[in-house]
């Protein structure tokens, strides 16, 4: 996320299209990346549950903001290092 960061600051004041088309690409595929992320935490969340609908509701007011977050991060976005690097080729094609 930091590098997003710093790389939206580096475009907003850079004139380069490569750098601005760059910049949109890596921004693809980062919410790409966090959307699978997700979507594979929560599948698992529902697999693992005894009682699915109610997680199904839990997982819902979590998303739309009328639940505290659920304490457990995706290992998937803690290796977001390892998914960037595999990633990063795909802004230079």
């Amino acid at each position: 996320m930091q590098e997003k960061r710093n790389l939206y600051t580096f475009t907003k004041n850079s004139n380069d299209p490569k750098a601005k088309a760059h910049c949109i690409m890596y921004c693809r595929i980062l919410k790409k990346v966090i959307k699978d992320a997700k979507k594979q935490f929560y599948d698992s969340l529902i697999a693992k549950s005894d009682n699915k609908t109610k997680t199904i509701w839990n997982i819902i007011k979590n998303e739309t903001g009328r639940m505290p977050s659920i304490e457990q991060v995706p290992s998937t976005l803690l290796n977001m290092g390892k998914l960037k690097d595999k990633n990063r080729g795909k802004c230079h094609q």
